[in-house]
C-alpha cells in the first residue's frame, strides 16, 4: 500500500546515509526511526481503514438491498452471505493498507474498525429484517 511504499522508501534513504555507521548505532537509530514512523503513519492509516469501512458498508447496504427480495430462509442465508463477505473485504483491504513493518497498534486499530463495521453492519440487517416484518 501507500504507507508501505512510504515508509520503504524513508528507510532506503536512512540506509543509503547510514551505511558508514558502526552496525550497532545504525540498527539502533534505524529502529527509532522505525518508531517514529510508525507513530506518524498510524492516524493516515486509521484514516484510510475509515475510508474502507464506509465503501465496504455501502457495498454491503447494496446487497442487501438485493437480499430483501427473499422471504425467509432465502433472506436470513442471503443476507449471513452479504455480512461474510463484507467482512472479508475489509479484511482484505485492511491488510493491504496495513505498512509491512508495522506494530500491535495497527493490528488493534484494524479490529477496532473491524468490529464498528460489524456492528454497523449488524443495525442495517436488523433494520431491514424489521421492514420485512412490517
Amino acid at each position: 500500500g501507500v504507507l508501505s511504499a512510504l515508509m520503504s522508501k524513508a528507510f532506503q534513504g536512512y540506509d543509503a546515509e547510514a551505511r558508514h555507521f558502526e552496525a550497532t548505532v545504525r540498527d539502533e537509530k534505524r529502529a527509532d526511526l522505525q518508531g517514529k514512523l510508525l507513530a506518524a503513519a498510524l492516524p493516515a492509516f486509521k484514516k484510510q481503514l475509515a475510508l474502507v469501512h464506509v465503501r465496504t458498508l455501502e457495498a454491503y447496504n447494496a446487497s442487501l438491498a438485493d437480499a430483501t427480495r427473499g422471504q425467509g430462509a432465502e433472506f436470513v442465508a442471503e443476507s449471513a452471505k452479504q455480512k461474510a463477505t463484507a467482512l472479508a473485504d475489509f479484511r482484505a483491504a485492511a491488510a493491504e493498507a496495513t505498512p509491512e513493518v508495522s506494530n500491535e497498534q495497527y493490528a488493534e486499530a484494524a479490529e477496532v474498525a473491524e468490529k464498528a463495521l460489524s456492528r454497523d453492519i449488524g443495525e442495517k440487517l436488523a433494520a431491514a429484517r424489521g421492514k420485512k416484518m412490517e
